[in-house]
């Protein structure tokens, strides 16, 4: 069974992260920017 659930698994394209912050300090300083590079890994729901 745990091979079958596996197999499902992928690393879903996302800009690089820094720990718990992750993009969140890229996103306060320059929220138009980092929206527009967020662009390039596919559509953005809000």
């Amino acid at each position: 069974m745990r091979d079958r659930m596996s197999q499902g698994v992928f690393m879903v394209p996302a800009p690089a992260g820094r720990g718990i912050a992750g993009n969140l300090i890229d996103l306060g300083n320059y929220p138009l920017e980092f929206l527009t590079r967020c662009r390039d890994y596919g559509e953005i729901v809000a």
